[in-house]
């Protein structure tokens, strides 16, 4: 998997690998491990929609970003109907650490998230199955704002 950071969806020139590269190849990895499939003949579709230096409220589901995730889920459903999102990555919260969002204000705002994009990319894909929210905890200004990391 070859990741090309200078076509960020936010227009960044300098945003890197995404967790797209690692977790797919990591799942090519135990699936070629585990249970005998040959990488060539296991597909895996990951697509980065996020943009940099936002807060969550400008990425849920209210906010005019939101939207670019659903294309990237769509755009997938139109290449292939057998497509199916299985879990979402994110790496969000410096911005909102930064800005005092409260931890209460926060954590909701990441459930009610959860909840959308499942919502969403079910009515887009019929997927019957979960869509599982994969993040991380965040260590910037973890001193001076020790609830966000939670």
């Amino acid at each position: 998997m070859v990741e090309d950071d200078l076509t960020a969806p936010d227009g960044g020139t300098n945003r890197g690998e995404t967790p797209c590269s690692g977790a797919a190849n990591y799942a090519t990895t135990l699936a070629a491990r585990d249970n005998g499939v040959v990488p060539a003949d296991h597909v895996i579709l990951a697509s980065t929609a996020g943009h940099g230096g936002f807060r969550i409220d400008q990425l849920d589901k209210a906010a005019a970003w939101y939207s670019t995730l659903l294309d990237h889920v769509s755009g997938a459903f139109a290449l292939n109907p057998d497509h199916a999102v299985h879990v979402f990555a994110w790496m969000q919260g410096e911005n909102d650490a930064v800005s005092g969002t409260p931890y209460t204000t926060y954590r909701a705002a990441l459930e009610q998230l959860q909840v959308d994009v499942e919502a969403d990319v079910k009515a887009i894909t019929g997927q019957p199955g979960p869509v599982f929210c994969v993040t991380y905890q965040m260590s910037y200004r973890a001193a001076s704002e020790p609830e966000m990391a939670l």
